[in-house]
């Protein structure tokens, strides 16, 4: 794996990494997530340590990254067909990560049921919770995607993953040209 830290993140006019600085240009990472026809749009914000920000309900969090080119496929079987992994170099953005909250559906539910029957998946930025989490001291790309309302709620859950994952991959090809 090839290590990237990342201190900053931004919204700019153009998607790159300087330095240990992640610069998104929102309106092409709006387009790539927006690819998936069942996905009618998507808001997208900056939450940073410390701030006074809490975020939910979250349905994943993941670290940016990314394979070179001709290293393997990008989250097999998310992204594409099933695939061997453990092959080439996979370049992470360590610091950062993309958080995708559930917008729900027009009419349906939102939020997640835990096992215990409480809501869980809240990300808090600051205060004791903040203390207590361990996505705290990350810099958060956080998308609100939002489904048509008449995609049915497992089609949006899948829809969520891949918007997560395409996100992902696109943070991460920042890196692709550059050492840790």
């Amino acid at each position: 794996m090839a290590v990237h830290s990342i201190s900053q993140m931004d919204f700019g006019s153009k998607t790159q990494l300087e330095g240990t600085r992640l610069q998104i240009y929102v309106e092409e990472l709006r387009r790539c997530i927006l690819q998936d026809r069942r996905l009618q749009s998507v808001d997208l914000e900056i939450a940073r340590p410390g701030e006074s920000c809490r975020a939910g309900y979250v349905f994943d969090i993941i670290e940016p990254r990314a394979k070179e080119p001709g290293s393997g496929a990008d989250f097999p079987g998310i992204l594409g067909p099933v695939t061997p992994v453990g092959q080439g170099v996979t370049h992470v953005l360590r610091g950062a990560a993309v958080t995708v909250v559930d917008g729900g559906q027009p009419g349906g539910e939102l939020g997640y049921e835990s096992r215990r029957g409480g809501v869980s998946k809240i990300l808090e930025m600051s205060g004791e919770a903040a203390k207590r989490s361990s996505y705290s001291d990350l810099q958060h790309l956080v998308m609100v995607p939002r489904a048509h309302p008449d995609i049915k709620r497992h089609a949006v859950l899948n829809a969520l993953r891949v918007a997560s994952c395409r996100a992902a991959v696109f943070l991460a090809q920042t890196a692709l040209s550059q050492l840790p």
